[in-house]
């Protein structure tokens, strides 16, 4: 975990605007149980790029499996489908009553 978390600093540091590695950072922690800074490196790829679907979608699930806000996971979850995302769409828009 430690070389992975150093790469991905000096891929942030480098390039601050690119969302991929600040996504794969929240990975990272959730690998090492660190569930609020998973989230918050997953929002803040979403927010660099709005097309990262795959870092919105990593926050819904961080919210919903392992910080037990239904809510929040509810609203990325929604976020996600209404970027245009695909994959599980059918069942999560069957969880949120949409389909």
């Amino acid at each position: 975990m430690e070389l992975a978390r150093s790469d991905l600093n000096k891929a942030i540091e480098e390039d601050p605007v690119r969302p991929e590695a600040f996504n794969n950072m929240g990975i990272v922690h959730i690998q090492e149980k660190a569930y609020e800074y998973a989230a918050t490196y997953f929002l803040h790829a979403s927010k660099l790029e709005t097309s990262a679907r795959k870092a919105i979608l990593n926050a819904a699930v961080v919210y919903g499996q392992y910080l037990d806000d239904p809510e929040k996971a509810t609203t990325f979850a929604r976020d996600y489908l209404n970027r245009g995302g695909t994959f599980q769409r059918h069942m999560l828009l069957k969880w949120l009553g949409s389909g």
